[in-house]
């Protein structure tokens, strides 16, 4: 399961529309509601061919804002009148290598101009991985699916160094803001907040790990490493 297939059936549960186009070579999903004024822009990109254009990697926040601008203004200019500008979010799907620097990506999260910015960042092993153990789990909807691992594998934790697709279904809840909203079902049933169900299923060195792993960690950075530097592991 690609990134963009996922997250079109994350979008169509939590009961939003969406429409998907191509602009200035870039992959887009713009999902929107009927009855709420909130919309959220997913750009689909691996590294490479979202910095080609730049001339420096540090004006990536700045590259973004033009690019979210030209888009709402030749691609989305009829949601104008639902005030756009102020209600809309923005989703960067980042494909990337493991020697990638994307620290100048987090700057770009900061800044809050034009819109609100995400990063979702991933690698293609640890997209294969996920996409895997979705396929494990019988439920017929993915949010719940994506809830239920995330509750059930809280111990992978433990050992992050093998389980980055672990890392990559917490930023999912993590970087996309409707992910807990209520599913489009016909039930309708509230999500499960999974943060607080996760939460509570860890002791208070699992929970001093994971908010240490959520705040700093960057996947150009060497696990180990990483988990030596949080004084996770004792240096040999």
């Amino acid at each position: 399961m690609i990134m963009k297939n996922l997250i079109s059936k994350i979008i169509e549960e939590t009961g939003q529309k969406y429409i998907s186009f191509d602009y200035e070579g870039f992959d887009f999903i713009f999902s929107y509601y009927d009855n709420k004024d909130d919309f959220h822009l997913f750009l689909f990109s691996d590294y490479k061919d979202l910095i080609s254009p730049m001339n420096n990697i540090n004006d990536i926040e700045f590259s973004l804002n033009d690019l979210v601008r030209s888009v709402q203004a030749k691609k989305l200019e009829k949601y104008a009148e639902r005030y756009l500008d102020l209600n809309l979010s923005c989703v960067v799907v980042l494909k990337h290598m493991d020697d990638d620097d994307l620290l100048p990506f987090k700057k770009a999260e900061e800044n809050y101009m034009i819109t609100k910015k995400y990063i979702l960042s991933y690698s293609e092993n640890s997209k294969i991985k996920l996409s895997e153990e979705l396929s494990k789990n019988n439920l017929n909807s993915i949010v719940q699916s994506l809830n239920e691992l995330a509750v059930i594998n809280s111990d992978c934790l433990n050992n992050s160094i093998n389980n980055d697709w672990y890392i990559l279904l917490l930023r999912l809840f993590i970087k996309i803001p409707f992910l807990n909203y209520e599913t489009g079902s016909d039930e309708k049933e509230s999500l499960v907040d999974v943060k607080e169900l996760f939460m509570s299923s860890l002791d208070n060195q699992s929970t001093d790990l994971y908010n240490k792993i959520i705040r700093n960690y960057q996947s150009t950075i060497d696990v180990e490493e990483f988990l030596r530097k949080i004084d996770y592991l004792e240096d040999e």
